[in-house]
């Protein structure tokens, strides 16, 4: 079992056409404290946007566009 965040990203849409049919994919929700993902082995952390600077050598501007998720509610 695979457990993904950025679910609706086009990262973790192209990994699932690399996996096996059998391989699960679950989605952390950016909702939950503690998912419940027991028999979990492997985890994708795919969320924000990827910037080669340290967080405070970003814009405000651009720190806001790597914590909102423009695709919330998408599933």
């Amino acid at each position: 079992m695979l457990a993904v965040t950025g679910y609706g990203s086009k990262i973790v849409e192209e990994l699932r056409k690399l996996l096996p049919a059998s391989e699960e994919m679950v989605r952390i929700s950016h909702t939950d404290c503690a998912p419940p993902l027991f028999g979990c082995e492997r985890y994708v952390l795919c969320a924000g946007v990827l910037r080669p600077k340290t967080l405070l050598g970003q814009s405000p501007e651009q720190i806001t566009e790597s914590i909102v998720r423009p695709n919330a509610g998408r599933t």
